[in-house]
């Protein structure tokens, strides 16, 4: 294998380098939901499509930093080097919608709204990360979730419990969405759209899209 440190760009010794890890993550996250389609035990189908949610969740937020740091050391566009270099400080605490509407403000692009599309269904898959993620193993009714965001996710899937709550036959809103096939496919279907459409939307620019070739 030839010797990486020679590695250069148009004649110019390279100094640093960023992978694209966001299109491993959008990549994975179509797996799981293969994964899921195809698992034959409730055990494993739960794993695959919380992996699913899990990537899906992080590959938006991965996208755009990577954008940031593109722009801070190679495109910029009409903002001077300084505000990417604020961005890059504040990547680190500011939540993806305070980032995405900061580069939104500035370049014309579409303000982060929850109520609309790809926005909402996004957040909604952020909402059932978080509760995986962060599960706190309430004790709930049939056919009842955490929040909200998750509740309506259920009811547009037409997701609900089998278990007739009597004698030991019980379920959770957990093993009720995590044992559907169609929730992997839900995550990827509506998370792709939003990567494609991710600078487009960024940055106000409809021809500007992201083609996935890792499928």
């Amino acid at each position: 294998m030839p010797d990486q440190s020679d590695a250069t760009c148009a004649g110019v010794q390279a100094k640093t380098a960023m992978f694209p890890f966001s299109t491993d993550l959008i990549a994975g996250c179509k797996r799981f939901a293969l994964l899921a389609q195809s698992a034959k035990e409730p055990g494993d189908m739960r794993c695959w499509n919380s992996a699913c949610v899990m990537f899906a969740a992080s590959a938006i937020e991965s996208r755009v930093n990577e954008w940031i740091a593109l722009a801070r050391e190679i495109e910029g566009g009409p903002q001077p080097s300084e505000f990417w270099e604020e961005m890059t400080v504040l990547q680190k605490t500011l939540s993806l919608e305070r980032k995405w509407n900061l580069i939104a403000s500035v370049h014309g692009g579409e303000i982060w709204n929850g109520g609309m599309e790809p926005f909402q269904s996004y957040e909604t898959i952020v909402a059932l990360r978080n509760e995986l993620v962060h599960f706190k193993g309430q004790f709930l009714e049939k056919n009842n979730a955490p929040n909200n965001r998750i509740r309506g996710l259920m009811s547009q899937l037409k997701i609900v419990s089998n278990s007739t709550f009597v004698e030991g036959d019980v379920s959770s809103w957990v093993s009720d969405l995590l044992e559907q096939r169609s929730l992997g496919v839900w995550v990827e279907s509506k998370v792709r759209h939003f990567y494609e459409a991710l600078l487009g939307l960024l940055l106000g620019d409809p021809n500007k899209a992201t083609t996935i070739n890792r499928y």
